[in-house]
C-alpha cells in the first residue's frame, strides 16, 4: 500500500511539472500541491528553483522495493518475535533519542537512545519509509534508486541493498544478511 501511495504522489509531481513546463509564471514553491510534499519530504523549496525542487522531489518521493522492505522488517523484528515489535510495533528497529520516546534496550549502550514505540504497524512502516526517503544517511540509496531502471523489484532490491550499510552498526555484514534473507526466502515478489 505504501509503495502504491508513493507511486501516485510521484506521478502527481511528474504531472504538475510537466503541466507547467515552460511557464515562467508558475512557481513550484507556491503551488498548494507541492508545498506539503516539500514539507513532508524535507525539501527546502523556498530557496530552490523549480528545476531543483523537481529533482529533489523525484529523488525522495519514490518507492522502496518490497523484497528489501520485507527483509529489513524480518531482520529488525526477528520475524516479529522481538520485544520491540511485540511491545511497540517497531518492525524496523527505529531509534529515538529523548527520554520516554520509546522502549529502553536492555544492557548498556555507548549512546543514549530508546527504540521507538508505535501504536500500530502502519506508523512503523510510515516512519521507515520517511527515514529512507529523507534522512541524509540514505542519499546514496536514493541516488542509486534513481539510476536503476529495473522493473523487477527483486533485481532492484539486490542492487540497492548495498547502499543500506548506514542502517546498522554491522555495515557490510548487515547488507549481506539482507541479501541472504531475500535469496533464501525467494523474495521475488513483484508488487
Amino acid at each position: 500500500k505504501k509503495n502504491h501511495t508513493l507511486t501516485q504522489k510521484k506521478q502527481l509531481v511528474i504531472n504538475l511539472f510537466q503541466q507547467h513546463k515552460g511557464s515562467f509564471a508558475w512557481r513550484a514553491n507556491q503551488d498548494p500541491l507541492i508545498i506539503p510534499l516539500c514539507t513532508q519530504y524535507k525539501v527546502n523549496c523556498k530557496k530552490l528553483s523549480n528545476d531543483k525542487i523537481h529533482h529533489q522531489l523525484l529523488l525522495k518521493v519514490n518507492t522502496i522495493p518490497t523484497p528489501l522492505v520485507l527483509a529489513q522488517a524480518i531482520l529488525e523484528s526477528n520475524w516479529g518475535s522481538s520485544r520491540f515489535y511485540q511491545q511497540g510495533h517497531n518492525l524496523f528497529g527505529m531509534h529515538c533519542y529523548r527520554k520516554g520516546c520509546g522502549i529502553l534496550p536492555r544492557g548498556k549502550t555507548t549512546t543514549y537512545f530508546e527504540v521507538t514505540h508505535y501504536d500500530n504497524d502502519i506508523q512503523s512502516i510510515n516512519a521507515y519509509f520517511k527515514t529512507i526517503n529523507t534522512n541524509p544517511l540514505y542519499q546514496e540509496f536514493r541516488q542509486s534508486r534513481k539510476q536503476i531502471t529495473a522493473t523487477n523489484q527483486l533485481i532492484q532490491a539486490h542492487k540497492l541493498v548495498r547502499t543500506l550499510h548506514p542502517y546498522s552498526e554491522l555495515k557490510g555484514q548487515y547488507t549481506n544478511i539482507l541479501k541472504n534473507l531475500m535469496r533464501c526466502n525467494r523474495m521475488n515478489l513483484d508488487y
